[in-house]
């Protein structure tokens, strides 16, 4: 810009930055080396809890990411504290739970079609369904 007089720009980059497991470090401080408090109990409507243990359902709690591995039998949820409002993380537990009733064992639906087939959408109903009538029997309302 200096030779050509003309005015300077910004040019956006990306940053890299190594990061390490904390538990991976030795001799940090005692203000760095404090672990992250456990989760929350109580975040979980214990009717819910009850339901998901109820099922015998492989039901894990963690990740990034809500989805039910049909190949494996099993469902994983973020935690809690991932959702803006609880009512939301009960939502997304109990949508999952729907999609594993139709599981081989269970009620044996043909879960099989691709996204955005009939398929695909008549399953996504019915764990959608689920989650609705599942929260309306249990008393879980939005809070707002």
């Amino acid at each position: 810009a200096r030779e050509t007089g003309e005015d300077a720009q910004a040019i956006p980059f990306l940053k890299r930055f190594t990061v390490f497991n904390i538990e991976q470090c030795e001799g940090l401080p005692d203000e760095v080396a404090v672990s992250a408090p456990l989760p929350v109990a109580s975040l979980i409507e214990p009717r819910v809890e009850a339901l998901i243990k109820a099922t015998g359902i492989d039901f894990r709690i963690g990740g990034d990411r809500a989805f039910y591995m049909p190949a494996r039998d099993y469902i994983q949820v973020p935690p809690p504290q991932a959702y803006f409002e609880p009512i939301n993380w009960h939502r997304t537990a109990l949508h999952e739970l729907g999609h594993a009733t139709g599981h081989s064992s269970r009620l044996a639906r043909d879960c099989s079609g691709p996204s955005g087939s009939r398929k695909y959408a008549f399953e996504e109903l019915v764990a959608e369904i689920n989650a609705a009538f599942c929260c309306a029997a249990l008393g879980i309302v939005p809070t707002v």
